[in-house]
């Protein structure tokens, strides 16, 4: 889905983060191989930032797919080659072959050593251990202590022990080996867990949401699509910030970056922000809501009211820059207009469409061939939208016909040299002399 959405070279497919974040939900084991795999294949090196991406996750997991179907046929080969079991006079003698083969085969095995099984169904099944008061004769969810506990004082418990969130015990969650899911949201976590595990993830995202950026667009992107970007007037009371604003027709809701709150001087209230990804991923955004004046660079008098933007310390928008000088020489729809020019130009703003008529066009859109950029006239300015490369310009199929027509004013004339080259006198000499001049 990203390769036909942004090509080989797309920065989703590029980006290190997701493959951390896939690499979270597979087992120690796994997350250490595919490290070693990076390195080496050198997709990891020391000193440098090189990182592996999605792809190189992709070959790995390939690769061990196919060794693993390698390994399944050759056990199964084995498997189906092995002698039977040996008599009861003959155990003894042969019970170290018995025992590895027990140790290849597992339940077969087992099976095979006792001629029972029911062994194998008792040996499996969890015996009881309670991690709060260390107890081997009841589970977590029975002990009478644990139940006296509130939610923050389970949570306190599992923090201060490093414990799994999951079953309580001292490990880590990516090797806990729980199979049974909660009875309330189906989730692999013990029941008498589910509201603690629920206020640890909400704990967790603010703390850990901070240190990663959220960019709205892509960061040091090549920019071959042009956003709206608009140069505009910040107002909070006597404060005034001028800087860059995306205007994105997508967004649903206007974001105004940490930056500018603090620089404003802004009142913030509490908000949560729940956001979907392109994986169906729900990312909550723990932020403010907050409200200002907004108003263009030519007429700073006329000003917008933005009442319920949006903003985090971990939110980012991306530097813009644009050729509008030669665009301007290549596309003649584009020479009249008053475009401002966008030369690293850092937003802290994002319109979205909860702000529809700061979106819309005051004055008709001017389009040029197809393939080309638009210039679009809002109530903040003029902007450009659309590709930037000539190359993105469909070849059209030209055509054009040369015709020739003949005056009769030529035709007379030819006819009248035609006649004078045909009425000529005889030679009388080397000197050919017409009637006329």
């Amino acid at each position: 889905m990203l390769r036909t959405l942004e090509g080989q070279n797309g920065y989703e497919l590029r980006c290190g983060s997701h493959v951390d974040r896939l690499l979270s939900k597979m087992p120690l084991s796994y997350r250490d191989g595919f490290v070693e795999y990076c390195l080496n294949q050198g997709i990891l090196r020391t000193g440098t930032d090189q990182t592996y991406t999605l792809p190189d996750l992709s070959s790995w997991l390939q690769m061990k797919s196919q060794a693993k179907r390698i390994a399944g046929r050759a056990a199964s080969l084995y498997n189906y080659e092995a002698p039977k079991p040996p008599k009861k006079d003959q155990r003894p003698f042969n019970r170290s072959k018995e025992m590895s083969t027990t140790f290849l085969l597992t339940a077969s095995g087992d099976q095979s050593h006792n001629g029972r099984s029911s062994q194998p169904r008792s040996s499996s099944k969890p015996k009881p251990y309670c991690p709060h008061c260390n107890n081997k004769e009841h589970f977590l969810n029975a002990c009478t202590e644990f139940k006296k506990l509130n939610t923050n004082q389970v949570v306190r418990w599992i923090k201060d022990g490093h414990r799994c969130w999951k079953c309580g015990r001292s490990h880590k969650p990516e090797v806990c080996t729980l199979k049974r899911p909660c009875n309330t949201c189906k989730e692999q976590h013990l029941t008498v867990l589910h509201e603690a595990v629920q206020q640890t993830r909400k704990s967790v995202l603010m703390v850990t949401a901070p240190t990663a950026k959220v960019y709205l667009d892509r960061p040091n992107r090549f920019p071959k699509v042009m956003l709206k970007v608009v140069k505009v007037l910040l107002h909070n009371q006597d404060r005034v910030l001028e800087t860059y604003a995306v205007l994105d027709d997508g967004w649903e809701r206007s974001i105004i970056l940490s930056h500018a709150v603090q620089r404003l001087n802004l009142t913030t209230q509490p908000e949560t922000l729940t956001l979907r990804t392109v994986h169906q991923d729900v990312v909550q955004l723990y932020g403010a809501s907050v409200a200002f004046y907004v108003s263009s660079l030519p007429k700073p008098e006329e000003k917008y009211h933005i009442s319920q933007a949006f903003t985090a310390d971990n939110l980012g928008l991306s530097e813009h820059s644009y050729p509008v000088r030669t665009l301007q020489q290549k596309y003649k729809h584009l020479r009249h207009l008053p475009l401002p020019p966008v030369d690293h130009a850092q937003p802290l703003l994002l319109i979205g469409s909860d702000m529809a008529h700061l979106l819309t066009p005051i004055e008709p859109v001017q389009m040029g061939p197809p393939g080309g950029p638009i210039a679009v006239h809002t109530k903040l300015g003029w902007s450009l939208q659309g590709p930037t490369s000539f190359d993105l310009v469909p070849a059209s199929n030209q055509q054009c016909l040369f015709t020739a027509t003949v005056s009769p004013t030529s035709e007379l004339f030819k006819n009248v040299e035609r006649l004078w080259q045909i009425d000529t006198v005889p030679y009388t000499s080397e000197k050919q002399v017409t009637r006329s001049k």
